[in-house]
């Protein structure tokens, strides 16, 4: 089990089976900023929105690197955009500015 399997799990169009790999990732390594965000990113991919909020918070939090670290302030920005959470989808894209 390895970030690399659930990339090509994603690459080949296997979302969901991709999905459970990372949340598995997450649990055995929850130190790992990338696992984090790429659990977000499934899971906003796959519509689980309120599920994504966690892990983009989690790896915002590890210090998540700088590239990386812009796409997960925009991906929970319009996640909480999605949610009909706009003040703070308002302050999460400021905050990523």
């Amino acid at each position: 089990m390895s970030l690399e399997s659930a990339r090509g799990l994603r690459a080949s169009g296997h979302h969901e089976d991709a999905r459970e790999l990372l949340v598995a990732l997450a649990r055995q390594r929850p130190e790992d900023a990338i696992v984090e965000y790429e659990t977000a990113c499934v899971h906003d991919y796959l519509g689980f929105e309120k599920q994504a909020v966690p892990f983009y918070l989690a790896a915002l939090d590890l210090q998540l690197y700088s590239e990386l670290r812009r796409s997960a302030y925009t991906g929970l920005g319009s996640t909480y955009r999605t949610l009909g959470m706009f003040a703070e989808s308002r302050a999460t894209l400021e905050r990523g500015l």
